[in-house]
């Protein structure tokens, strides 16, 4: 009997050890990776923001109607709602009830942002089952309409804004189309990375010019330059490059983009289904 449960014990006594050091991992890559993918977002919204047809809710925050879908390799695609807080509105702390619907099923979601400010925050929607997503291509959107119940939201100054207030907003879904790579998740949450895979893709264009187009001035083979830059062109390496510029401050994304308003945007999201 002993023998039997010794296996289980040293996993549980394994557990105490590495459950604080994944959340360490987590802190860690969070301090060191937030700044690019945090500058990488706020420069596709400060472009894109002029384009979103924007909803407001009870005055304090606005709601894209237009809905972003992220494919999957496994699943039906995830579907993002992008809210901000209203211009000179920032809140400390949000919490909605969203409910997705279309006319077989129905899904509802409990998200709470840290930290709402003027650059959005891309959260996922709760999916609807597989049954209600037509797999031809030509299928309707699985969401005919989207419900929101803002329940609290706080001011920086700690004021609770919508305190004894039902506030509720109803969306009909519009659709962006978005590439495979342009949105991951991170730290509970969806980031835009677009910049970021443009800032390596100018690496490798710089690194072309001077390691190969260079050869022509000075009159040397091309061959050994070529594989010189096949090797610092790989995807690996590229990151690395990237990586070594950015880490922390994000300073060559920040010294080629302009921030909205200087904000610090780096909201935490959470969501809870229920």
């Amino acid at each position: 009997m002993v023998g039997s449960l010794s296996p289980l014990r040293n996993a549980m006594d394994l557990g105490v050890f590495v459950e604080p050091v994944i959340k360490h991992l987590a802190w860690l890559s969070k301090k060191l990776f937030l700044a690019a993918y945090d500058a990488s977002s706020a420069y596709y919204w400060q472009h894109e923001g002029v384009h979103t047809d924007w909803r407001r809710l009870g005055g304090m925050i606005e709601c894209d109607a237009g809905l972003i879908g992220v494919v999957s390799d496994t699943g039906p695609p995830s579907y993002l709602l992008a809210l901000r807080a209203v211009p000179g509105t920032p809140l400390k702390r949000v919490e909605i009830i969203v409910k997705a619907k279309n006319s077989l099923a129905s899904r509802k979601a409990r998200i709470v942002i840290e930290d709402l400010g003027q650059v959005p925050v891309a959260l996922e929607l709760p999916s609807l089952p597989s049954a209600a997503v037509p797999l031809n291509d030509n299928a309707v959107e699985p969401y005919e309409a989207i419900y929101l119940l803002l329940v609290e939201a706080i001011s920086t100054k700690g004021a609770h804004l919508a305190f004894g207030k039902k506030i509720m907003g109803r969306l009909t879904p519009k659709y962006r189309e978005s590439l495979n790579d342009e949105y991951v998740m991170r730290w509970g949450r969806y980031w835009h990375v677009g910049w970021i895979n443009e800032e390596k893709h100018r690496l490798k264009i710089d690194l072309f010019w001077k390691i190969v187009m260079s050869a022509g001035q000075l009159w040397r083979p091309l061959t050994i330059r070529r594989a010189i830059f096949q090797l610092l062109t790989n995807e690996f390496a590229l990151s690395l490059a990237f990586w070594s510029r950015n880490l922390v401050s994000a300073r060559q994304m920040k010294s080629a983009n302009v921030h909205l308003d200087n904000e610090k945007h780096h909201s935490a999201m959470t969501v809870e289904a229920i």
